[in-house]
């Protein structure tokens, strides 16, 4: 679901339990909590971390996603927004 913003399309707010859960997965993956405004390069999440992640993704909610949706993501907040655009 997306909202639109003038001439700029947006995703729709993620609902919080499954952004809780989207950011969970990433954070056992990095082994710490996170917040949306955590920016990635910080991490040290590389395009090998997303395709882990991306596979625990798929196995814990259900859901079917690209690593190249996500590999243009700056913050754990786009990840979790382009994790959301997928599940609909």
């Amino acid at each position: 679901m997306t909202t639109q913003q003038g001439d700029i399309t947006s995703p729709a707010p993620a609902d919080d339990s499954f952004e809780d859960s989207v950011i969970k997965v990433m954070a056992r993956q990095t082994g710490g909590r996170l917040a949306r405004e955590e920016r990635m390069s910080d991490l040290d999440f590389d395009s090998l971390d997303i395709i882990e992640f991306v596979h625990s993704l798929e196995e814990t909610l259900g859901i079917s996603i690209s690593p190249f949706d996500l590999i243009d993501a700056v913050t754990v907040g786009d990840i979790v927004d382009k994790v959301s655009l997928v599940r609909g």
